[in-house]
């Protein structure tokens, strides 16, 4: 039950003011005490002074809105002091007496406190009701919170559409050229006011309500459909409502757009070509290596008009046609590519081709096309070799240095090793030796780039001398494909240093 502010102050004086002292005095201020033992409602209403039932409302700018906060006792104790703060309005009241019984309520209003506030936006409140003992002891709290939406006084929905006397949904409708459309007004009167004359008047079409009578309660809609009209090119036309009552007085108005637009398929193609399969590449100039290879191409549309594309063509001046009229509804801003949709296309390729793709979309709006190129490069052959020429004294290794010392009449051995370092395979080649003359002629063997093998791999070829001067020879190697042509050649040389050592008589006295 509802406790009478005058009950509450009679309590009061036959507890006296020890309590209030104790409150106020209290050091570490009031501890609240487990869970709480009240709740709290606040709600918003237009009368002044009185406690609304509503727990949100909608205004229009510059209602002033009376705040009322009800507070309920759903514990077993009573709790006869109160405090009261609020997001907006900030402490209300502290220390107020009231007896408040297991079961009861009071409200902010009965209490003497009606706030109140003039709304221009939207705005949320929140407040803080405590409720206590003597002590201070058994504090107990609660929240609430209260959400105030602002909407001008009058409303008014433009909408279109192209049914003759239905009120559309939309307020953008897309067409073909000289399609008949029809505009539908409504509007709502937000106030707490009646509206008795009305006028509507349209950028495109002129006045279409003068002075028109309708009484328009508060909270009430009405709305009306214009005859057709032919469109031919975008438009956007707005239209004004003005309410008011005769005078004029009480004048509030709105204004809506909509908008038709002239459907209009439109698209960008990308395609791009790589060498991974399921991978979409990111560039459309690609270079194979100079025997060429496999590559896949990627299509990428994207839908740069305003229109749905439901139906797709795709032609390659290479790869002929790749699909005709595919299904597939591509709405406006949207793209898709070819492998993210589960097509490959691909080639083999050992020339340098440059292939043009198009696109075509069709719709109930009309068609559209777009073409992209891809290019792909064959790399030119860079054919080249290195040589390296070792001289060692192990007949059955191939040494690693290209210079040794030695004494007179000591075996030694040759090795040539030549590395492919470019970009083509050679099969054939020579070796010369400024000591040994001619020693491979047209010698077969594929040697692909980056491989290597030297003069002992080659059917255990060995090359040694046994000299008693230090010699210096040079050896070239050439290596090429038959025609003769990708003739890559290098040249290294050896050096192998006699050295003679003199030993004198020893001489033996008695």
């Amino acid at each position: 039950m509802r406790v009478p502010r005058l009950l509450g102050l009679l309590l009061a004086m036959v507890l006296g003011l020890t309590l209030f002292t104790l409150v106020v005095t209290a050091t570490n201020g009031p501890e609240e005490q487990g869970p709480s033992q009240i709740t709290l409602t606040i709600t918003a209403g237009v009368t002044p002074g009185s406690c609304a039932a509503s727990e949100s409302l909608v205004v229009v700018p510059g209602t002033v809105v009376t705040y009322c906060y009800t507070v309920a006792n759903i514990g077993t104790l009573t709790l006869p002091l109160h405090a009261l703060s609020d997001s907006q309005f900030g402490l209300l009241f502290e220390n107020v007496p009231v007896m408040l019984g297991p079961g009861d309520s009071v409200d902010s209003v009965t209490l003497g406190y009606a706030p109140t506030a003039t709304i221009s936006a939207d705005t949320t409140t929140s407040a803080t009701w405590t409720a206590y003992q003597s002590g201070p002891s058994n504090v107990n709290t609660a929240m609430d919170s209260i959400d105030i939406t602002v909407v001008p006084p009058l409303e008014l929905q433009k909408t279109v559409g192209l049914s003759p006397g239905i009120c559309a949904t939309k307020s953008t409708v897309i067409v073909t050229p000289g399609t008949d459309v029809y505009y539908c007004y409504t509007v709502t009167n937000n106030s707490f006011m009646t509206r008795t004359v009305h006028d509507l008047d349209d950028s495109e079409l002129g006045t279409l309500l003068s002075g028109y009578s309708f009484a328009l309660g508060p909270g009430a809609t009405i709305y009306t459909v214009t005859g057709s009209t032919t469109i031919v090119t975008d438009t956007v036309n707005s239209a004004t409502w003005t309410a008011y009552n005769a005078g004029p007085t009480d004048v509030i108005s709105a204004t809506a757009l909509a908008t038709v637009e002239i459907g209009m398929p439109s698209i960008v193609l990308t395609k791009t070509v790589g060498d991974e399969a399921d991978v979409c590449a990111g560039t459309d100039n690609f270079e194979l290596p100079p025997y060429g290879g496999t590559v896949y191409y990627c299509y990428t549309v994207e839908n740069t008009g305003n229109v749905t594309l439901p139906l797709h063509t795709l032609d390659d001046s290479e790869l002929g046609n790749l699909f005709t009229d595919l299904a597939y509804d591509l709405g406006p801003g949207a793209s898709v590519d070819t492998v993210s949709a589960g097509l490959e296309f691909s080639a083999t390729l050992t020339n340098m081709t440059v292939n043009t793709a198009t696109w075509t979309v069709s719709s109930t709006f009309g068609s559209a096309d777009a073409t992209a190129v891809a290019t792909v490069t064959i790399a030119p052959i860079m054919p080249a070799i290195e040589l390296t020429k070792t001289v060692g004294t192990d007949a059955d290794t191939c040494a690693t240095t290209s210079s040794i010392e030695v004494g007179p009449d000591t075996p030694v051995y040759y090795c040539f090793t030549v590395e492919n370092t470019g970009n083509y395979t050679l099969t054939l080649h020579d070796l010369d030796d400024s000591a040994f003359g001619a020693l491979l002629t047209a010698f077969p063997l594929p040697l692909g780039p980056g491989q290597r093998i030297n003069s002992a791999d080659i059917g255990g070829l060995t090359f040694s001398q046994t000299l008693s001067a230090t010699t210096v020879n040079t050896a070239t190697w050439t290596a090429y494909n038959p025609g003769p042509v990708h003739t890559a050649t290098a040249t290294d040389s050896a050096t192998v240093t006699v050295t003679y050592h003199a030993y004198l008589p020893a001489v033996f006295r008695k």
